[in-house]
């Protein structure tokens, strides 16, 4: 009888364990496929949204340019000045939507920690506002991360922004602490997501603000989702630093009770070399200077205007050509252009690169800056765009065009600025025809004709 009741004990037990197990094989189940449907989810939005946004690109480059110049005109009047800012709220939502979503491959890179949070809070210090009291607790002797570094400023500045939201109506204080921490193959983090197991710089973002709930915890990385007001949250910042935190082969995780405040732990992982210092290989050449002439080549003729008169407030003189037909016609006319900025993708069978192929050819000195609504690395798939030239990102305002001329003169090193064309190749610049566009002036045969 006592053995017989021995025996059923031990089987209820093994009984409980194995539904126990099965509890949490199911609870790391369900949290699988949220993340799973979470990563699915914004892959959607950036497939959706990136297919247009070269074309958002190009117009918000005609609205904010226009903005920029009308504020100009109206520095007087406080009303006027005001509407242009509210427009400007919304093309800056655009523009976040636009960065959230381009699929830009990061580049990362070694860098000390500190200094990353160091230069936001040299920039959030303002926006935070005097009545948060902001302290940190940085680890002096963390080795480098290996991140993209604009992608973590952003990442942090979001946080610091959410945190300020938070504590509207609270005693305001925000902790920034950095350390070490090694996540072993059974630590939760290591479990229930993607993070592999090592050592990792954890960045702690704690605020004194109304806290979340449990379902607001749930939902906090999803894009679009906000607890704020519509006029004050849009939806994108916790997914932007989730989204980053992915990339970056880290985790974000949220700890928060209401009324008790929120902490926001960012894991990113150490760079495997230390930081080796880059030496300096090339002499910047001098600056083009007021006066001379830069050719602007772009299908969209409104921002062929806008940039035509950032590059005259800068002193420059422009050309303007709305085809790569009209480039090569105006170059023929104009053989001592300094500087050639030009889209990349342009109607008919010639893209900008086969027109700046073809014009450095003839004036191997010329300069080339080149525009585009894409990123870098979706031109690169395509063929359309290599290292070792300077992209100029639409839209873009005047102290950009001006930081981005000054960056394409640095990176081509060329001995002189002055007449690039010699006389004796005036007259080697001449239309041409349909057939030769469609074959000397090949992209090294590998890139696609392209359509507007």
């Amino acid at each position: 009888m006592t053995t017989g009741i021995l025996y059923l004990a031990a089987a209820l037990l093994a009984i409980l364990i194995t539904l126990q197990r099965l509890h949490t094989l199911r609870q790391q189940l369900n949290k699988t496929r949220h993340q799973l449907h979470q990563s699915q989810k914004m892959a959607s939005i950036g497939q959706l949204t990136s297919g247009i946004a070269h074309d958002f690109n190009n117009l918000l480059g005609i609205v904010t340019g226009n903005l920029d110049l009308l504020e100009e005109l109206v520095t007087h009047d406080n009303a006027a000045l005001q509407r242009t800012r509210s427009a400007r709220k919304a093309t800056d939502l655009i523009r976040r939507l636009l960065v959230f979503s381009s699929q830009q491959q990061r580049k990362p890179t070694a860098i000390p920690l500190e200094d990353s949070i160091l230069n936001v809070l040299e920039i959030a210090t303002h926006t935070l506002g005097p009545q948060i009291i902001l302290s940190t607790s940085l680890a002096p002797t963390l080795p480098p991360i290996f991140i993209d570094h604009a992608g973590l400023e952003s990442a942090l500045l979001n946080l610091l922004l959410n945190a300020r939201d938070a504590m509207q109506n609270h005693n305001a204080s925000l902790n920034i602490t950095t350390q070490s921490i090694y996540i072993d193959a059974i630590h939760p983090h290591a479990r229930n997501s993607h993070l592999q197991p090592g050592s990792y710089a954890l960045i702690l973002v704690t605020d004194s603000g109304h806290g979340m709930s449990k379902e607001t915890i749930a939902r906090a990385f999803e894009p679009f989702f906000t607890t704020k007001d519509r006029t004050r949250g849009t939806g994108l910042g916790l997914a932007m630093v989730y989204d980053f935190a992915r990339q970056s082969k880290g985790h974000v995780h949220i700890e928060s009770k209401l009324n008790h405040g929120t902490t926001v732990s960012l894991y990113l992982p150490f760079a495997k070399k230390a930081l080796q210092p880059t030496p300096e290989t090339l002499t910047p050449r001098k600056p083009l200077t007021s006066g001379h002439k830069i050719l602007l080549v772009d299908d969209e003729v409104d921002l062929l205007g806008i940039a035509s008169t950032y590059l005259t407030k800068l002193g420059y003189r422009t050309l303007q050509a709305h085809n790569v037909t009209h480039a090569i016609s105006l170059i023929a006319e104009h053989p001592d252009i300094d500087l050639l900025l030009t889209d990349i993708l342009m109607p008919g069978n010639m893209n900008g690169i086969d027109l700046a192929q073809y014009i450095q050819s003839l004036c191997p000195t010329i300069t080339i800056l080149y525009t585009s609504g894409f990123p870098a690395d979706a031109l690169a798939e395509k063929h359309l765009f290599t290292t070792g030239h300077t992209l100029l990102k639409k839209p873009y305002r005047l102290s950009e065009l001006s930081t981005a001329i000054s960056r394409a003169i640095g990176e081509e090193c060329k001995p002189t600025s002055a007449v690039v064309c010699s006389t004796g190749l005036a007259g080697a610049f001449r239309p041409l025809k349909l057939a030769e566009q469609q074959g000397a002036l090949a992209l090294d045969g590998t890139a696609t004709p392209l359509t507007a």
